[in-house]
């Protein structure tokens, strides 16, 4: 029989991974943002491909830190099926999108560009 021990037991481990998750997102998105303005040696990459590498790894955090027990495969598969939707989505010159992409919070969201 499972006692309230063991109930605290499971909420204090969830407590501190999302603790965690959340430190780690604390860091990783200003890093993220900051990158996109950096000038310097291998400014394109860090600009555009280490930006890139940020935003999808805090997509994962951001989940497991919503939904913690889900497994690490189901919370992979929901990042890369967004992340190809928001892909798409940037094709599209739908009014809303263009409206929330006026915004600095959409253009880093749904991004502006769409390279083949």
């Amino acid at each position: 029989m499972r006692g309230p021990l063991a109930f605290l037991q499971q909420f204090s481990h969830l407590m501190q991974l999302r603790l965690k998750l959340g430190a780690v997102l604390a860091l990783l998105i200003p890093l993220g943002l900051g990158s996109k303005a950096y000038q310097g040696p291998a400014a394109d990459w860090l600009n555009n491909d280490f930006v890139g590498i940020c935003y999808v790894v805090a997509w994962c955090l951001g989940i497991a830190l919503l939904w913690p027990k889900l497994p690490a495969r189901k919370n992979a598969l929901a990042v890369f099926l967004g992340t190809c939707g928001v892909e798409v989505l940037q094709l599209s010159q739908w009014y809303p999108l263009a409206w929330a992409r006026s915004f600095t919070a959409g253009r880093i969201l749904l991004g502006t560009t769409f390279v083949w």
